[in-house]
């Protein structure tokens, strides 16, 4: 290895060990360039030297990142390690794993000191061993080393050092070879004991898709209640059903409603045996599971949902004390806090109180030495409390709230934590805008945005579906971003954020099937401009949380005009467009009959007329772009009025403009349409 690179590895090995937590993500994305597979291997060497000399929290911070990093550049590492090495220290670590008679701390330590074998690739040799291996034995040496190999991987799905995704490869390796051996006639609680291994090894799994990896931990679980049954093995069937309702919470597939009260009942049957006086930590660990079904569920009252999850939430405390279980009792606090913050019941400030206490609490544990994240995600919910509570001055509360989401964002990195690192540049941006810090609000959501479309460029596996997904869950970013954009009396940045929220499945399915640049540019306003004739203009609808907006450009504009409607506008906008499509779909009849006084009404709540005003006198084209149910309406047959040669002209906007109205989802889109077809 070239020595100046050696030492730039060990200068960026130093700058790690010495950077506040949280930050090494940062770190290694401003040396990308040194990121590699020669510095996983100077990392090993740095950590194995601090052993010797006894800086063991050093040495196992290195060893956990390098294990960490070599999920991405294992090809590279490991094509100098013959498949011959790995079942060489397979043999090894499962001879140490039986004379220690299953020691966690024996075998952690040879794992340790072969950090580099730790990896994916074991689980592919664990594999292949296996089935060359165990066919040869007889039936009893076949139950030994599937009972040794068992105990091996039960202990590495608890390694804490290493690629936490590579462990459970390995884990998840062993389980699938105990069950070629295990099989459900012949030894039926080994059987369940290993697809309940299965399910928690799949429900916590890094690797593959986590919706699909999810439905395998539920069949798992459901598979080993088959034997885990009430009567015959009560405590292992309450723990399963706890593990169950765990997974039914996660679940991705199906009905999210369903999928929680399947998650209630499961918590429910598990507290069937795990009584406070029978398991009393166990009976903790439950009720708080339970609350954040609880808290989480779709079905049923809220404000008694709540209620549930506070109650759940206080039992679990009884025995989650600081005292005895001091990270449980954090957690929990934090739930609580989570709980506080969303109760109906009660009085609104007094909840807050208790929210913010909770958290307090909570980070008493939680701190950012000992649990960075937890203590992150803590700082973010104490922000929203700070940002909605009601005692005390709101200027002081919004500057609690700004500093304890900018904590939260020195570990919630885009790079480390994109989704977290989102909702709390969201929450920030809130914060500033509500404490009339515009420029910062801008600022905050600016970046929460490119983080969105970052990761929106990103998905692959869940193809369109969890890209509209994610677009509509974080619309509400945009709609913030609009509105601080007008605040701050930047129409041109409005009209490009609303640009930028609207259509970008459409705009990138146009791309894919015209074969045109995979990247998605927004479009400028000068762009939008540009799209238009001398007699053309632009009118762009869009609906935020109030009222709506109407932006007109033109071919001659400087910058967009807008117009605003009144908030009793928009609820009247909403009324009539749910009759109007009720109508459409379930009495047809009336529709047509209702037709020509709901358009007449229409035109009333859109003001057209004001906004026809706007146009220049020359403009004889019109292109409409509707914002969500406004594209179900026909807005080309409102009738307005418009002077023209001094002559008041009443009729349709397809009578009051010659030229022709046309419609568009997106100015994007229409660019993307003149590209190709210009005519």
């Amino acid at each position: 290895m070239d020595e100046l690179r050696h030492q730039a590895y060990l200068n960026l090995i130093q700058s790690l060990l010495n950077c506040p937590n949280g930050e090494e993500n940062q770190i290694l994305q401003a040396n990308s360039e040194l990121v590699d597979a020669g510095l996983v291997k100077v990392m090993l060497e740095r950590a194995n030297d601090l052993r010797k000399e006894q800086n063991l929290d050093d040495a196992n911070f290195l060893m956990t990142l390098a294990g960490n990093l070599l999920g991405s550049y294992s090809n590279t590492v490991v094509e100098k390690l013959s498949p011959a090495t790995y079942v060489k220290f397979l043999t090894e670590v499962l001879q140490v794993t039986a004379d220690s008679n299953g020691d966690r701390k024996v075998i952690y330590d040879m794992l340790r000191d072969n950090i580099n074998l730790v990896n994916d690739n074991l689980a592919v040799v664990l594999r292949n061993w296996a089935r060359e291996t165990l066919p040869n034995l007889d039936s009893q040496r076949r139950i030994s080393l599937t009972t040794l190999i068992g105990n091996f991987c039960n202990a590495i799905r608890e390694f804490p050092l290493g690629s936490r995704a590579s462990n459970l490869e390995i884990a998840i390796a062993g389980d699938e070879i105990a069950l070629t051996v295990f099989t459900r006639q012949e030894y039926a609680k080994d059987w369940a004991m290993t697809q309940s291994n299965v399910g928690n090894d799949y429900g916590g799994r890094i690797r593959g898709e986590k919706a699909e990896n999810l439905e395998l931990a539920i069949d798992a679980f459901v598979a080993s209640l088959e034997i885990y049954t009430h009567e015959a093995f009560p405590q292992d069937w309450a723990g399963t059903q706890n593990n169950l309702g765990i997974a039914y919470g996660d679940r991705i597939r199906g009905e999210k409603a369903e999928n929680l009260e399947l998650a209630i009942a499961a918590y429910l049957a598990s507290l069937e045996i795990y009584t406070r006086e029978a398991f009393p930590q166990y009976w903790a660990m439950t009720q708080n599971n339970l609350g954040i079904a609880y808290r989480n569920r779709i079905k049923g009252e809220t404000d008694e949902n709540l209620e549930l999850a506070i109650a759940a939430y206080l039992a679990s405390l009884e025995i989650y004390t600081r005292e005895a279980f001091p990270q449980d009792w954090a957690g929990t606090q934090n739930n609580l806090g989570n709980a506080y913050s969303d109760r109906i019941k009660g009085e609104t400030d007094q909840n807050l109180e208790l929210a913010i206490a909770a958290y307090l609490a909570s980070l008493k544990i939680y701190t950012r030495e000992a649990f960075p994240k937890y203590w992150a995600d803590t700082q973010n919910n104490l922000g929203n409390a700070y940002r909605n509570r009601t005692r005390g001055k709101k200027a002081e509360n919004l500057e609690l709230a700004i500093a304890a989401f900018l904590a939260s964002l020195e570990i919630r990195t885009r790079a480390a934590f994109p989704i977290n690192n989102v909702e709390t540049l969201y929450n920030l941006g809130l914060a500033y805008q509500e404490n009339s810090q515009l420029p910062e609000a801008y600022n905050s959501f600016k970046t929460a945005i490119e983080t969105v479309e970052s990761m929106r460029s990103e998905i692959i596996i869940g193809g369109e579906a969890d890209r509209q997904k994610l677009a509509e869950e974080w619309d509400k970013l945009y709609l913030n971003m609009v509105e601080v954009c007008l605040e701050m009396e930047n129409k041109t940045a409005a009209l490009e954020y609303i640009e930028r929220s609207k259509t970008r499945n459409l705009v990138e399915l146009f791309h894919n099937t015209r074969s045109l640049p995979k990247k998605v540019e927004p479009i400028s306003f000068q762009k939008i401009r540009s799209l238009l004739g001398e007699d053309e203009a632009i009118l762009e609808w869009y609906i935020t949380f109030n009222n709506f907006k109407v932006f007109i450009i033109s071919h001659d504009s400087t910058q967009p005009d807008m117009w605003q409607s009144s908030d009793a506008d928009l609820e009247a906008l909403r009324e009539l467009a749910n009759e109007y499509i009720d109508d459409y779909i379930n009495q047809p009849d009336n529709w047509r009959n209702q037709l020509e006084t709901r358009l007449e009404k229409l035109a009333k709540i859109l003001h057209i007329d004001k906004i026809i005003s706007h146009l220049p006198k020359k403009c004889q084209r019109l292109i409409l772009v509707p914002f969500r149910y406004l594209h179900l309406l026909p807005l080309h047959a409102l009738t307005s009025k418009r002077l023209r040669q001094n002559v008041e002209e009443t009729g349709s906007l397809l009578e009051l403009f010659p030229g022709g109205v046309r419609y568009t989802p997106s100015c994007q889109l229409l660019q993307l349409s003149q590209r190709v077809n210009p005519t």
